[in-house]
């Protein structure tokens, strides 16, 4: 961070991603702790830029000029964004870089290993703001297989602002749960923790729906909701999955333990190069996380049964209806 004494160039770090790597939990974090983090030269604008370019803006030159607005009103201090759409938005790199202008870029990123990622953003597909209506494999041949290479999707980034200036995490569950709130701290240049509010909230969290009420949303989908009924609907449902009991709702993986020593494998090569060269790990390990057994167990999700289906959607219905 800079300051008063030697100014330097102002530096703005820009939290990119990648999407379902507790990125919402971060975005809360920064909004309710907006003072401390002023009080140490950096300005957040505000929860949240995620999903800007298709909810909060009409098009992409609206969304650049937001991030000019932004840029003038840090004053003289350090700026934070957070919006985890940029990590895909190679082609639009320069445009960024642009409408930030005068800072310094520093980059801040989290990967999560690929088996457990593509089934979390594909229910992140479903739940909204997409709206995705297929299966699972259709969305793993529409849209998971390429943006599940990373190296591929975050090299660009790395050669636009310099490696030097590209912070790579990497994001694995069973941590603490300030962890990845301590973590990106740390990104960002804070090491004194104590006059921050980590204190989470249900809401704060974009929690996975259930494997019933994923199923519902997929088919209500189908219906072509508007974005903002849309986002009612996935809230009520996230609210039916907390109250649901857990342990059936996460026993049906979409992939069996054998399809996710797979998709590992067809990420391998990829995952080396992004740990030797933005880790420096020369053995080109990435994630830490134990592998599953091939021949271990699995159970497939037997479908939604009707009445399961109906409970869900009997206190969705009452729900949207204020009752």
């Amino acid at each position: 961070m800079t300051s008063s004494a030697n100014p330097g160039p102002r530096t703005v770090f820009v939290h990119i991603g990648m999407h379902k790597t507790g990125t919402t939990a971060i975005q809360h974090f920064l909004e309710r702790n907006r003072e401390p983090l002023r009080r140490r030269g950096l300005c957040y604008p505000g929860y949240y830029f995620g999903y800007a370019m298709r909810l909060r803006f009409p098009d992409w030159r609206a969304y650049l000029d937001r991030l000019k607005e932004v840029a003038a009103a840090a004053g003289e201090g350090d700026l934070v964004i957070s919006d985890e759409d940029l990590s895909a938005c190679q082609a639009h790199i320069p445009d960024i870089l642009h409408a930030l202008g005068g800072f310094r870029p520093r980059l801040v990123c989290y990967v999560r290993r690929q088996d457990a990622w593509l089934q979390s953003f594909y229910a992140q597909f479903v739940t909204w703001p997409d709206d995705y209506t297929g299966a699972f494999e259709d969305w793993l041949a529409e849209h998971g297989h390429g943006l599940a290479d990373y190296h591929a999707r975050l090299k660009p980034w790395a050669d636009a602002v310099g490696m030097e200036n590209f912070t790579l995490r990497v994001y694995e569950k069973g941590r603490a749960p300030t962890w990845l709130l301590d973590d990106f701290l740390g990104c960002i240049g804070i090491a004194d923790c104590d006059a921050f509010d980590f204190t989470t909230q249900a809401r704060e969290e974009n929690l996975s729906l259930d494997r019933d009420c994923l199923e519902v949303k997929r088919l209500i989908n189908r219906v072509g909701l508007d974005i903002e009924r849309s986002k009612r609907i996935a809230d009520v449902l996230q609210g039916i999955t907390a109250r649901r009991a857990r342990g059936r709702a996460d026993s049906f993986p979409f992939l069996s333990p054998g399809q996710r020593l797979a998709v590992v494998e067809r990420y391998a090569a990829s995952n080396r190069r992004l740990a030797r060269e933005f880790l420096g790990r020369q053995d080109g390990a990435l994630f830490t996380e134990p592998l599953p057994e091939a021949g271990a167990e699995f159970a497939p999700y037997p479908g939604l049964d009707p009445e399961a289906a109906y409970a869900i959607m009997a206190e969705l219905i009452a729900s949207l209806a204020g009752r």
